[in-house]
């Protein structure tokens, strides 16, 4: 164990690159919109989740295709040009967690597609432990950890039928998570409506787990520096012959 770390922290300062990644300080970190990056185009996308498009009855506004493969999970804006009173429907962003969707510039048109969309977040805990899970969803949603259902926003029978307040009132649900990888999936459908009608999830993680990298992506990033690592001690070896 001890000697595996090591490994890899040796492997991981070679070339300045440090691939043993730094443990997120808590399982907030993992909230939507806490860890924002650059995304195409220049858009800002969340580093933690992704977003797939399920199924539809038709093609959605924004480009997405239907069935395909996850994509980023971008990150909503403050300030919606085209939807200037978005927030007084959503509740805020804040600073610990903002609204996700699947596209950018966020939707706003109409849209009859009907779409379900899933929301998915995957991490690493070392320990087994409770967590708790607030969640917002345009419109109603249903939430399960590691494939079992935990929470709705909204029937929790029939996605598909309309709920209010699932944008505007939080739904707060408890879990266990699984030492080792877990998956958190947000499930949201879209109801049909004629005028203005973007969608999203907004979720926020509570817990005392420190959450990890995976031990897969530790492997392949240190892999990728196998060739340079190799040549970094064939220098050394030679430097001490010499």
């Amino acid at each position: 164990m001890t000697n595996k770390k090591f490994g890899f922290a040796v492997l991981g300062t070679i070339g300045g690159v440090c691939l043993c990644g730094s443990a997120h300080a808590n399982l907030s970190s993992l909230d939507t919109g806490a860890t924002q990056i650059g995304g195409p185009g220049g858009a800002v996308i969340d580093a933690n989740w992704t977003v797939a498009l399920l199924s539809a009855a038709a093609p959605p506004p924004e480009e997405i295709p239907i069935g395909g493969p996850a994509g980023p999970a971008f990150v909503v804006p403050n300030n919606v040009a085209t939807f200037p009173d978005l927030f007084n429907y959503w509740v805020p962003n804040g600073p610990s967690s903002s609204w996700l969707t699947y596209s950018t510039p966020t939707q706003t048109g109409p849209d009859y597609s009907g779409g379900l969309y899933l929301y998915q977040l995957k991490f690493d805990v070392a320990n087994a432990g409770a967590v708790s899970i607030s969640f917002l969803s345009d419109n109603s949603s249903q939430l399960s950890l590691n494939g079992v259902t935990i929470g709705a926003n909204g029937d929790p029978n029939n996605i598909a039928n309309l709920a209010g307040n699932t944008y505007s009132q939080w739904t707060t649900v408890n879990g266990t998570l699984n030492a080792g990888l877990n998956t958190l999936d947000l499930l949201v459908y879209n109801y049909p409506y004629p005028a203005y009608n973007p969608t999203g999830a907004r979720v926020e993680l509570t817990g005392n787990e420190t959450p990890v990298p995976e031990a897969s992506t530790m492997l392949a990033g240190a892999l990728m520096l196998l060739p340079l690592s190799v040549s970094a001690v064939r220098i050394i070896r030679k430097n001490v012959s010499a």
